[in-house]
């Protein structure tokens, strides 16, 4: 019932894109686990099932150990789930979060146990939440979308919708992110962007929140 969707980025270039800074990370071998808020969340599981599809199709020594963890969006489930896991598989390398605690949780195990530069943790989260972790190497980076960029293309393209200008696959809207708008798959209205943004520790300072 809309006439127009944008979404910062489709989900599963979404996914795949952070299997490639994991495995980047990673020297494209070793295992590695996901961690998802619930198993629910479509999006979330989405960009846990991408990220595992492009390890399957681009690298094919980098193994999930598991079917994608459940936290409940809890921290504190992260940080136990990391522990057990890292128990049973002293030699997992990598880390993949989806909710905005799960990194913090996995960097907050990861951390205990000292094993900062010889694990790679990413996933979606925000500085404020997960940032305290980058500067040791117990989280490696965080993905984001920056709101402000958001609610700047959704005002373009109401103002062209306005003036009956055509919005279709393709379009620029002269934003970062938000210069060549594709299709969303299986939507009548979809246009998605390519708008996550890498976080690290040189550069957390740029986004404070």
């Amino acid at each position: 019932n809309t006439d127009v969707d944008i979404e910062a980025f489709d989900n599963l270039a979404y996914g795949s894109h952070l299997m490639d800074e994991l495995a980047a990370c990673m020297g494209g071998s070793g295992k590695y686990v996901a961690f998802v808020g619930h198993t629910t969340a479509r999006s979330h599981m989405r960009w846990a099932t991408a990220a595992y599809d492009r390890a399957k199709e681009k690298y094919p020594k980098i193994v999930r150990v598991s079917a994608p963890v459940e936290t409940a969006e809890r921290p504190e489930t992260a940080y136990q789930k990391t522990k057990e896991l890292l128990a049973k598989h002293p030699d997992l390398k990598g880390f993949e979060g989806s909710s905005v605690v799960d990194v913090a949780g996995i960097g907050r195990a990861v951390r205990g146990a000292g094993l900062q530069g010889k694990t790679c943790v990413m996933g979606t989260s925000l500085p404020s939440v997960a940032g305290q972790f980058l500067d040791d190497g117990a989280v490696d980076k965080m993905f984001l979308w920056d709101p402000m960029v958001a609610g700047q293309a959704q005002v373009k393209l109401a103002l062209m919708l306005i003036k009956g200008e055509k919005i279709a696959p393709g379009l620029d809207l002269g934003l970062p992110g938000y210069r060549k708008l594709t299709t969303i798959p299986g939507t009548p209205h979809g246009l998605a962007g390519s708008g996550w943004i890498t976080v690290d520790k040189s550069n957390v300072k740029q986004y404070p929140f």
